[in-house]
């Protein structure tokens, strides 16, 4: 998921990116104004019902007969974006974290993601990072989730709710000017020449 320009400013339902499953890589986006920027959101656990409340979604054929509402975001690449003035959290670790509970297992935390680079511009302040508070009474107290890893990222104007904060995230203030997007590319600026020159 590489080289996204989404250019949200403000509409309402615009927002930017929820990530899913393993392995992916997520470099050089642009969300502007968005509801949110980045979330990974929360994984359902189907192995076995929890509470005697569990309604997986079924499917024949699979390993279980079901299958997840969201797969467990885990050992993703998530770097060199720039997130600036959207509303909400920006990355956000874990959306939906428990949503429809019990009847849904969304209890899977994003682990061994690794976030690099990435600039978080929010002239109006709020949250550029956070993580949702993962629940560890019982049946719960059995799900221990390895780190996620940071290494120089940047927030200016924000703050960072992620206890302890991370050393590869630095915070300051939104001083400098809003960064803007990459160029937007044209029917004249693609495509081979003889095309170019049509579209012009």
């Amino acid at each position: 998921i590489t080289d996204n320009i989404l250019l949200c400013d403000g509409a309402p339902g615009a927002y930017g990116m929820r990530i899913t499953g393993r392995h992916h890589t997520v470099a050089r986006n642009f969300i502007r104004g968005g509801e949110f920027g980045l979330h990974l959101m929360a994984g359902e656990f189907i192995e076995r019902d929890l509470t005697g409340s569990y309604k997986p979604i079924l499917r024949e054929g699979t390993a279980l007969g079901r299958v997840p509402a969201y797969n467990q975001p885990k050992e993703n690449l998530i770097e060199d974006n720039v997130l600036v003035d959207n509303a909400g959290v920006d990355f956000l670790l874990g959306n939906g974290y428990k949503s429809s509970w019990p009847q849904a297992q969304r209890v899977l935390l994003p682990e061994q993601n690794r976030f690099a680079g990435n600039l978080v511009f929010k002239p109006k302040g709020g949250i550029a990072f956070q993580i949702a508070p993962q629940d560890k009474k019982p049946p719960l107290d059995v799900f221990a989730f390895g780190p996620n890893e940071f290494a120089g990222n940047h927030v200016l104007g924000g703050t960072v709710a992620l206890t302890p904060a991370p050393e590869g995230i630095r915070v300051g203030p939104a001083t400098s000017p809003a960064p803007t997007p990459p160029a937007i590319l044209t029917p004249a600026d693609v495509g081979p020449s003889w095309m170019r020159a049509s579209a012009k």
